[in-house]
């Protein structure tokens, strides 16, 4: 009986281990972002950064941005791309529409994480509601969390919008 509890206790704290938890680090230094999200190890979310915020981001490490907006959008930059590669970065266009959000469109910014690993990667959009809800969808697939905890999350990363809030809550409970 003893090796039992002792089999069950290990394999909680692998599980404890492996899952690792998600915080919340805020970084106020990033050129016009007030509100720089470290999600998980090396990635970030974020609202629109300017050019300054995207040369703080190479001063910190940055490797890789990834685009959520749509180009339609106002204030869409189509500097960003320059800006971003002109510091040795490499930028992603991964435009997602707030009101008709796609699977397959968060799994391409999964594939830009497992391009880049160990990279610091910046996901971002207009106000941070795509990039958390991209992060709700990337808990509850790659690390299994429960849609409730993902959605929790999502938020905590800011995805503030209701419509998108219930989008993506059917989006992870497929």
């Amino acid at each position: 009986m003893k090796k039992l509890g002792l089999i069950l206790s290990l394999l909680f704290l692998t599980n404890c281990a492996h899952h690792k938890s998600h915080h919340v680090e805020v970084d106020t230094n990033w050129g016009n972002l007030e509100r720089v999200t470290n999600v998980h190890q090396h990635v970030y979310t974020a609202g629109q950064p300017n050019e300054a915020a995207i040369a703080a981001f190479k001063e910190n490490g940055g490797a890789v941005v990834v685009n959520l907006r749509e180009e339609s959008e106002t204030g869409f930059s189509k500097e960003e791309k320059k800006w971003v590669e002109s510091k040795g970065m490499t930028y992603y266009h991964i435009p997602v529409n707030g009101k008709d959000m796609k699977a397959a469109q968060f799994d391409a910014v999964e594939k830009v994480l497992s391009d880049h690993p160990k990279q610091k990667v910046l996901v971002h959009c207009s106000s941070a509601n795509r990039a958390g809800a991209w992060f709700a969808y990337h808990v509850s697939r790659k690390h299994k969390d429960k849609p409730e905890k993902a959605m929790k999350m999502g938020e905590a990363m800011g995805m503030t919008k209701s419509g998108l809030k219930s989008q993506m809550n059917e989006m992870i409970k497929e």
